[in-house]
């Protein structure tokens, strides 16, 4: 058998020609990303000896939002109204996911699970916008038993 030794290894890869270690790296995240993408890592795959490193992917995971849910480009939020602001109308506020307050009126006789659109303040993806959908969710007072003394 034929081949070559390592006299006098480097100390830090003990003459393996690879190390394994961890750090920070940056990584630009393209805006609109899904979850589950898999992004390009160049320079951090694993490499032969003479050979540099080759490719590496990043599985992209896009954490949940309390508020806004995500349905392609377009994020849906619920909002709750009382049910007296259902019944007669009223202007409300409604958070938008850069951060703006927009004022949203409702008509008089709003359904619960109603729907209203605000156009492009959705999610960003090759410079185009999806929408924000708000879906009013009516709060009904709570109910109070009648009847006997306490």
């Amino acid at each position: 058998s034929r081949g070559w030794m390592i006299t006098s290894p480097c100390e830090r890869c003990e003459g393996e020609g690879w190390i394994v270690g961890f750090g920070l790296v940056d990584l630009k995240i393209p805006a609109g990303i899904t979850d589950g993408t898999l992004l390009p890592f160049p320079g951090f795959g694993g490499a032969e000896t003479g050979i540099s490193s080759g490719p590496r992917r990043v599985r992209v995971k896009v954490s949940r939002h309390p508020f806004f849910r995500r349905k392609g480009q377009d994020v849906i939020c619920k909002v709750p109204v009382t049910e007296r602001a259902a019944r007669e109308g009223s202007t409300i506020v409604v958070k938008t996911l850069r951060g703006k307050k927009q004022e949203v009126t409702l008509p008089p006789d709003t359904d619960d699970g109603t729907t209203m659109r605000l156009r492009g303040e959705g999610i960003e993806s090759d410079g185009r916008f999806g929408d924000q959908i708000i879906e009013i969710r009516v709060i009904h007072p709570p109910r109070h038993k009648s009847g006997g003394k306490a």
